[in-house]
Parts: structure tokens; sequence; C-alpha cells
């Protein structure tokens, strides 16, 4: 995985963590609605509140009980279901979660598809509620009468604390521990190891208007042998969501990110740093009808890079990059369906009349929801 996807993946939840060499440790799939106002970036997640929040911060597992989810994404693998995932309550026991979703592969040692599933837990207090989780993602293969694995472990704890009529808290923790075994005795086998600790508030200043502050930490270890890849990550910001009117919310989003990635081989260290500051988007939601919502957002980063260099020092590059979204949302009863719309495919939709034809479909993901 690339260094700035992992700085990307510094954004969210409890799969926010970096991958080893083989098989990544995936996170779930963007809520659809959420990506849409992002801009691109994704830590501008933390700033939103959605149905789907139960699968980042676990404390709102109860809270977003008693609803169903599939999301797709039609230009990979034939379009089938990544995620599926349900949440129910039951009187005086709490909240169930369940989430199965599909992997892959970022360098394919292992062939097929491996195991992927995600089981949760809430409960509601006097002022607060409880959410707690357990993930699983692996997989085995037998070649030759060689015997290989590999496995993640994650454990996840959060809550969602009601401070005051006008103040709420949300905090999480998730701890991941995983291991690749080659089916050689005398091997060395990777070993990793992350964490990951994020809070924000949600802070009603006046009747239009919510302040949301966001604090995210985490860090991950690759380790074989004496060798050693270890990534710190660390983001802050401060957002508004601004209620214009009873059809329009605005977003205001600005931030900090910083990562660094040291590679030790046993003998020789590189680092490598991203700064990304300051870092700030926008975003707008707008109900043209109860069943019809358009989404956009954009951002705007000025990034920094340090690499090792000559022996006297390291080389700095800088990136300006603008991103944008669009998304749109449809209410159907019990059902909302919310789309994603493909960039790209945005600058040729015209084909319908020139002849010109996309290689994308117009729709990068899709996910609905069925509340019950």
């Amino acid at each position: 995985m690339s260094r700035m996807n992992r700085v990307l993946i510094t954004a969210g939840v409890l799969l926010m963590l970096v991958s080893s060499a083989a098989m990544a440790f995936e996170p779930f799939p963007n809520p659809v609605r959420t990506y849409s106002l992002t801009g691109g970036d994704s830590f501008n997640a933390n700033f939103i509140t959605d149905s789907n929040d139960a699968y980042s911060w676990f404390g709102r597992i109860y809270r977003n009980a008693d609803h169903v989810r599939v999301t797709f994404n039609p230009q990979s693998n034939g379009g089938q279901a990544q995620g599926f995932g349900f949440i129910k309550s039951e009187e005086s026991y709490g909240a169930y979660m369940l989430h199965l979703q599909q992997g892959s592969f970022y360098d394919k040692q292992l062939d097929g598809e491996y195991n992927h599933f995600t089981l949760g837990y809430g409960y509601p207090f006097e002022n607060f509620d409880l959410g707690v989780v357990y993930n699983r993602q692996g997989t085995s293969q037998e070649v030759g009468g060689v015997k290989m694995s590999e496995t993640y472990n994650a454990f996840g704890a959060g809550i969602t604390y009601d401070m005051d009529d006008e103040t709420q808290i949300d905090a999480m923790f998730a701890f991941v521990t995983g291991k690749t075994d080659d089916g050689v005795d005398g091997n060395d086998d990777p070993e990793s190891t992350g964490m990951n600790f994020g809070v924000r508030a949600f802070r009603a200043q006046r009747e239009d208007l919510t302040l949301i502050p966001v604090f995210m930490f985490n860090t991950w270890k690759d380790k074989l042998g004496d060798a050693e890849d270890k990534t710190t990550m660390f983001g802050a910001g401060l957002g508004f969501d601004y209620t214009i009117n009873e059809d329009n919310d605005l977003y205001l989003f600005a931030s900090f990110q910083n990562s660094k990635e040291t590679l030790d081989n046993g003998t020789d260290t590189a680092e490598y740093k991203m700064t990304a500051l300051p870092g700030i988007g926008a975003a707008v939601e707008h109900e043209f009808t109860d069943m019809f919502t358009v989404r956009m957002g954009a951002s705007k980063n000025w990034e920094k890079y340090e690499e090792p260099g000559t022996p006297d020092g390291t080389d700095t590059y800088h990136s300006y990059p603008w991103m944008f979204t669009m998304g749109m949302g449809v209410a159907m009863g019990d059902w909302v369906i919310d789309l994603d719309l493909n960039q790209s495919w945005l600058y040729s939709a015209g084909y319908w009349f020139h002849g010109y034809g996309s290689s994308t479909s117009p729709i990068a993901q899709i996910e609905a929801k069925l509340w019950f």
C-alpha cells in the first residue's frame, strides 16, 4: 500500500489501519452518503454523523439499531456486493451487529477471497452508550502439502456520551494483531500490531450551527526478523455544520494531518514523512423533495513530503491536491439508497449525444439500507 493511501486511511474508523506486505487489513467500504460529502479526503468523514457510524464510532451501535445495509462497487469484481451488515436491538438486551465483507489482496500470494466478518454489541446506560466489536480477517491455502495462512484479529470499544443537552461526545479505541505463516519451519513469519484511538464532539452553538472538533491517532508496526516497518499517523480538525434552511445543510472542514513511516531493515533506517497543513473542505447537502437528495463536497490540502535523499539530507516535495465528490440519495418508505457518482464519468457523460463511449460506469458506489 502506498504512503499516500496510508495517510488517507487516517480518516476513519476501526479499519483505518495500514496493511502488511501481502494481505492488507481492510477497512469497511466508506458509507456512501458520508463519502460523497468528504470531498475525497476521508478524514472529513469524522465530521459527519451517519447511520453507519456504528462501524467506526462503536458507541453508536445501539443508536443506529434496526437496519440492514448492503454496499456495492459496480466497477470491481463484476459489481458484486462488498459488504452486508445489520444491527438489531432487543428490548432490555441491547443491540447486536453483524457485518460480512468481501476481501481482496494487494499482493496475491494466496489465491481466493478471504474471511472477513465483524461482530458487535451495544448497550445503553443512563447518559452514555457502550459498544464493543470483534473483527476477524484471514485466509489459508494448501499448495503441494504446504499450508499457508494470514490472519488479523481486531478488538474495539467505544462510547457515545451525552454530556448535556447541547454536547455529545464519541470516543473509540481499537487494537489489531496480525500474523502470517508461510508453512516453512525455520522461516521468520511477519507479525503486525496496530492501535487506533479517536475522539470527537458535537457542540450545538446555536439552533442552526454545530461545532465538531475531531482528534485521531493510530500506529501500525510490521515486523519480520530484525526488519521493522512502523507507521504513526495523527489527525486533528474542526468542522462546522450549518443548517441554512430546512432543505440545505452546509459543512465546512479544517484539518491537520501528519504521517511518519520508519523503515528499519536491521542495519539501516529510513524515515518518510507527510504533513498536510492546512487541509480545508466544504460540502453541501440539498433536499429537493422528501424522496430525493443531492450532495457535493470538495477539499484542498497543502501537503509536504520528506524522503531520504543524499547522505547529508532529505528530499522535500510539495503537493496541493484538489478533490471533488458528488452523490445523491433516494428514499422510498423504509428504504434508503445512496449513490456516489464516478467523477471521470461526469466528464464524458455527453456520449449519449456525441457518440464517445465512456469506459466507466456512472455510479462508483451504491449503498442500500432498509430500516425495520
